[in-house]
Formats: structure tokens, C-alpha cells, sequence
């Protein structure tokens, strides 16, 4: 063989090896992860929201004792399942019971119960901070859509890409 047919095929392949080397760190950084998808009042998908560790709450506040409300939520597969509810004010609209366990933790009442949805429909309120905490990081609906309407939410998943230095968005 000629030494510049040798040296062709040996560029070669320490070019394929690379590129495969480079494939697959691309492809063990990718991982599926729980998502919210959030679609408009006409059914449009409008957003696609990871949520790494599968936890996240609706968060508003109260219309009557305008007090912060927080409705826990795990994602189990397609399902949505309500695990807790916090809230500050006791009174008017408030649970007390229906749960399985009624308590006051960190001066807030908790109840924790176990309800499972395919999908939450929300009108979305004109009191400012109602959306979703993800991360501890509150993404208000009106990112998306204005007061007053309706969107879905629904669980999925979705492809995320990250280090092992950085979580997912």
C-alpha cells in the first residue's frame, strides 16, 4: 500500500473514532425527564417545562384572604398527582380535612392527600404570582397567555441535554 493511501485511512480513522467519541458523550448527557406541557384555551401546546426531579406546585394567592396558596404536585408517568396543599390563612375556602393528615408546619397549614389528574384546567387569575413553581423558581402563566385565560396542564416528557456539572433548565 502506498504510504499516502495509508496515510488517507489512517485520517480517517482517527476521524470516525473521534466523531463516535464525540456521539457518544452527546448522547449520555441526554436523558429524558418529567415535563409539564401547558396548552392553551383552543388545546395549543404552549409550553414544554422539565421538571428534573418530577415535583412542582401551582402557586396563587387566595382571592378572599389574599395569603399565598401552594398545591404540590408529583409526576408519575402521564399522571399529575396532587400529594400536598400549604396555605397560610385558615378560614373561608380552606381545608381542613379531605386529606390524609392535617398539620401546621413552618406557620403553615398542610394537608397532605393523594389525588391523581390526567389534566389541571386553570383560569388564569388577575392577582399577580399565580403559575408554576419549578426548582423554586415561579414561572407566572401571563408568560404565556394573558389573565383570565384558560390553559392545561398535562404531564409528559421531554429530552433534556446537560452536564454533569449543571442540572437541566
Amino acid at each position: 500500500m502506498k504510504p499516502a493511501v495509508a496515510r488517507k485511512k489512517a485520517v480517517f480513522g482517527i476521524v470516525l473514532a473521534g466523531l463516535i467519541l464525540v456521539l457518544a458523550i452527546a448522547a449520555a448527557s441526554i436523558a429524558m425527564v418529567p415535563a409539564i406541557e401547558m396548552f392553551d384555551g383552543q388545546g395549543k401546546k404552549i409550553a414544554s417545562i422539565p421538571v428534573t426531579d418530577g415535583r412542582f406546585a401551582h402557586h396563587y394567592i387566595h382571592s378572599i384572604h389574599k395569603t399565598p396558596v401552594d398545591e404540590e404536585f408529583e409526576i408519575h408517568g402521564t399522571t399529575l398527582e396532587l400529594t400536598r396543599l400549604r396555605y397560610d390563612t385558615y378560614g373561608v375556602g380552606m381545608p381542613s380535612d379531605g386529606g390524609e393528615a392535617f398539620r401546621i408546619e413552618d406557620n403553615r397549614f398542610v394537608v397532605d392527600m393523594t389525588r391523581k389528574f390526567e389534566r389541571i384546567d386553570i383560569r388564569v387569575s388577575p392577582i399577580p404570582g399565580h403559575g408554576l413553581v419549578i426548582g423554586g423558581v415561579l414561572h407566572p402563566f401571563t408568560d404565556w397567555v394573558p389573565v383570565e385565560s384558560l390553559v392545561t396542564l398535562r404531564a409528559g416528557t421531554r429530552a433534556s441535554i446537560f452536564s454533569r456539572r449543571e442540572a437541566p433548565p
